[in-house]
């Protein structure tokens, strides 16, 4: 299609030639799925420069007949058009291509925003041949779709254990499935009550027996609050969970609890690939001179095979605690619609 004419879908890469086969077939496989789909370079948005790359997307919603509804960015963040591609930094300090996507200026993304991080061509090739691997060829295993993962550290100032629990709940009461509960204690004693914050009885008696019954009123009544591990995690990984939900504080290299960092992450050796729900602090830093915990779990690959995440959802910067809880909430309603009915 040309500009005019518009796509529903709009990946933009880094200009050079070795990341043209991987957005092209990102393509093809969009156009088979009827999905209308436009690659462009850095260079034909105007330069990799946020404010570039925000007019071309502004104009492109603005004016095109079929204005893009998602956008994928091909490229880790940086100045080298070749293979990076920069991104808006809100307040001076968070790094956001969601404000690449805020065409109307109310604060919200008015396209859906994706970014693969690569650096090189063969960090595309793993990255993109994940997705792609996935979506043509999705794993069998019962196992896989049965077993989800809830991980979280308990905090009783904070919802983190409910927030993994009652997604918990919801596979297990709803589903019928069977999650791997991974936890341990941030702070404080679970017992009697899910936490100490505004509004707590609120939240727990929508997802309590009470309401959706995803959780028992007491969280003493479900156990297993401490003793989670990066063992652990990397075991019920490997032994196959399609979604792997965690809830705690975090950094750029990893979560505080249940322990499970970058280096943790060489331990799996899984094929059927997870999805990870990384909501915390800092892990999906993508701008930090590092590699991050997001960026080292969907870079992964064991003996030279794709392995570890499929795709990640995480903060790039320290990010607001109770609003993670409930946009971990929306983001499942979404995906599930009975989640909140």
């Amino acid at each position: 299609p040309t500009d005019e004419q518009g796509a529903e879908y709009l990946i933009i890469r880094g200009s050079s030639a070795t990341y043209a086969p991987w957005a092209d077939s990102i393509k093809n496989w969009r156009v088979r799925q009827g999905i209308t789909t436009m690659v462009k370079t850095v260079d034909e948005v105007g330069g990799n420069t946020v404010t570039a790359i925000e007019s071309y997307l502004n104009n492109a919603y603005n004016t095109w007949t079929t204005p893009p509804a998602a956008c994928l960015l091909i490229g880790d963040y940086g100045t080298d058009g070749t293979v990076n591609i920069m991104s808006p930094i809100w307040n001076n300090y968070c790094v956001s291509d969601n404000i690449f996507a805020d065409v109307d200026n109310d604060q919200m993304p008015d396209i859906v925003m994706a970014r693969i991080t690569a650096n090189n061509a063969a960090q595309l090739a793993t990255m993109a041949s994940k997705g792609l691997n996935y979506e043509r060829n999705p794993p069998t295993s019962a196992y896989f779709y049965s077993h989800p993962i809830t991980a979280l550290g308990w905090q009783t100032e904070r919802w983190f254990q409910i927030c993994s629990e009652t997604v918990g709940g919801y596979f297990l009461n709803v589903q019928g499935k069977t999650p791997v509960r991974i936890n341990e204690i941030y702070s404080g004693t679970p017992g009697s009550v899910w936490s100490t914050a505004t509004n707590t009885s609120t939240v727990v008696n929508y997802f309590g027996p009470s309401g959706l019954n995803y959780i028992p009123s007491a969280p003493s009544t479900l156990g297993g609050w401490s003793g989670g591990n990066a063992t652990m995690i990397n075991n019920a990984l490997n032994a196959g969970a399609f979604i792997l939900q965690h809830r705690d504080h975090g950094g750029e290299t990893g979560w505080g609890e249940p322990d499970y960092t970058n280096t943790s992450i060489n331990g799996l050796t899984n094929t059927d690939l997870s999805f990870i729900f990384s909501i915390n602090c800092l892990t999906g830093k993508y701008n930090w001179s590092n590699e991050c915990f997001t960026e080292k779990f969907h870079r992964y690959t064991y003996n030279n095979v794709n392995s570890g995440a499929l795709g990640l959802l995480g903060a790039s910067e320290v990010s607001y605690s109770f609003v993670n809880d409930t946009y971990v909430w929306g983001v499942f309603d979404n995906m599930w619609p009975d989640f909140m009915p």
